[in-house]
């Protein structure tokens, strides 16, 4: 079994924080090839990323939005009691699993999001970690 990180994060509101980092022995999300970057890059959504000290992204893959970018509420309606609306919770935890590589000194999680019709994608950096400066908890024997 592969060595791997999890990183525990916690939003309220915009302002995002590492609560926790942990080694532990689990699979990670396969690395995005070179060849699938091509295809899928150019595509809205979110990407976890392990860059060297060069800023060169040795591992990358796609991921779902960890904060989401709206609410499901109440509508009223009987036959569709519930609705989904622009926004996001004022608090949450999420966690993300990378491989414990050894020249990586950052994890980032970017977004890439369209014009409206998906001609003009812009990255975000959202998240940004020096993983040199990360205190990991005890690790663990086997899967978490």
């Amino acid at each position: 079994m592969e060595q791997a990180i999890r990183l525990t994060f916690e939003y309220r509101g915009n302002e995002v924080s590492l609560r926790s980092a942990r080694r532990l022995r689990k699979r990670t999300p396969p690395n995005v090839t070179d060849a699938e970057l091509e295809r899928t890059y150019e595509v809205a959504g979110d990407w976890v990323e392990l860059r060297d000290k060069e800023d060169r992204v040795l591992y990358r893959h796609r991921t779902s939005d960890p904060i989401p970018t709206h609410v499901e509420v109440r509508s009223g309606d009987p036959e569709q009691p519930f609705t989904r609306i622009q926004g996001q919770p004022d608090q949450g935890t999420f966690r993300v699993l990378i491989p414990a590589v050894d020249d990586a000194r950052r994890f980032v999680l970017l977004q890439r999001r369209g014009d409206g019709e998906r001609k003009q994608l812009s990255s975000t950096e959202r998240i940004s970690v020096d993983l040199d400066e990360i205190e990991y908890l005890q690790s663990t024997k086997g899967p978490d």
